[in-house]
């Protein structure tokens, strides 16, 4: 068993050599080849040393990797440039971008990214921020008066996608909060928090209990994954997206308040419709419970994720993603939340990180009547994001260079 390690370097009395690493169970072989044709080669015992040198190679050559170009072909690390090479580049005082990698100053570039955004099984790579603020409406009741508080949410969803050969990507998303309710924590068996960040109630309010405080800490985990073709049919100037898995619900709530105590199964689909200018489509996710703490009641409800947006230019969007939230087992009148709103999202570039940031205001024109519900919502996001690496996105985008 060996590993050989090919890195150019500079070295005295040659233009350049490269420096070859054989590590064996026996021996470390260094090869140095000269442009003028002369051979040295060095042996000596794998030293605990000479073996941390070796692994640090292969963790250079590793990270190198990534500047591989269209056709997949390994492009070494050039740790000095040959002087013929760099008088052969000319004068040019805009210096030449690598070949291999993704100029995010590129419209077309930022053209695919913002249409990936939208596509629930895209090759993106998003480590999702998001920060809500919710006016939750509480009707009067014979204990407490009508009033509003405000509830508060922040959610940590890294999307990870996995090529699955040409046509196919499976992409997964975890869903990570920390909750802050207007509510005292022993207000556990009156309300809960669902996975739309909205309040359920759970049993009527006994006399003489002051259900109002604040309560903060995690709340209950989600994760999705969802299989579709990378690139749909084409439709009237533009493409159809589609996927479709299963979604789960695990009660991981540090307070019985700010979850729903049971574990839920159900399928989960996303559709939609992308063109030059116009991104429109929905992701349905519906649970159902099937064990976790049996003083909690059954779970049976769905959240919709709706979103319309127009793109005058790549890096910018208008238009609205809200949640709409549908409780099968609440009684009528109290089982639908349905938003509308407005904001606006932007894609630009830190160093050569994208990232997009957003704001969305929404009001709920649906909401419980007899129950707490939202009624205003603010919303900002912060979504450092790029193309992975292992997949064909990140190699169409390096192919335009």
């Amino acid at each position: 068993m060996f590993l050989d390690l090919g890195v150019p370097w500079k070295a005295r009395n040659c233009l350049y050599f490269t420096a070859a690493l054989r590590f064996d169970l026996s021996m470390i072989v260094f090869h140095k080849r000269c442009s003028s044709g002369r051979t040295a080669i060095t042996r000596f015992p794998p030293t605990s040393l000479a073996k941390i040198v070796v692994a640090s190679c292969l963790t250079v050559t590793l990270l190198s990797a990534s500047s591989q170009d269209a056709g997949g072909l390994y492009q070494p690390l050039t740790l000095a440039p040959s002087p013929s090479l760099s008088a052969q580049e000319g004068t040019s005082d805009t210096p030449a971008k690598p070949k291999g990698q993704i100029d995010y100053n590129d419209p077309r570039v930022m053209e695919a990214i913002s249409e990936a955004m939208d596509n629930p099984v895209s090759e993106l790579l998003i480590m999702w921020n998001q920060f809500d603020a919710i006016q939750v409406h509480f009707p009067s009741t014979p204990f407490y008066h009508e009033r509003d508080e405000w509830a508060y949410a922040y959610q940590f969803m890294p999307v990870v996608p996995v090529p699955l050969g040409e046509n196919l990507s499976l992409v997964s998303r975890l869903d990570l909060s920390v909750i802050s309710l207007p509510l005292n924590k022993n207000a556990g068996d009156l309300f809960q928090v669902n996975p739309a960040r909205s309040l359920s109630r759970t049993g009527p309010v006994p006399e003489g209990v002051d259900p109002f405080g604040r309560t903060t800490g995690f709340g209950d985990l989600a994760f999705v994954s969802m299989l579709g073709p990378k690139n749909g049919p084409e439709v009237a100037g533009g493409h159809l997206i589609m996927g479709a898995g299963p979604t789960f619900v695990a009660p991981t709530a540090s307070e019985s308040i700010l979850g729903q105590g049971k574990y839920q199964v159900g399928p989960a689909a996303g559709v939609g419709f992308i063109s030059e200018h116009w991104r429109l489509g929905v992701f349905p996710q519906q649970w159902w419970s099937v064990a976790g703490d049996s003083s909690h009641p059954p779970v049976r409800q769905m959240n919709l994720e709706y979103f319309l947006y127009y793109a005058p230019t790549p890096d910018w969007e208008i238009g609205m993603a809200p949640n709409m939230f549908v409780d099968w087992n609440a009684p009528a009148g109290n089982q639908v939340i349905f938003p509308t709103g407005l904001g606006v999202n932007h894609i630009f570039t830190i160093g050569k990180l994208p990232v997009s940031v957003g704001a969305e205001v929404t009001y709920s024109v649906i909401h419980p009547n007899d129950w707490p519900g939202p009624r205003w919502g603010f919303r900002i996001y912060i979504m450092p994001l790029g193309p992975a690496p292992w997949g064909n996105l990140a190699r169409q985008l390096r192919a335009l260079q």
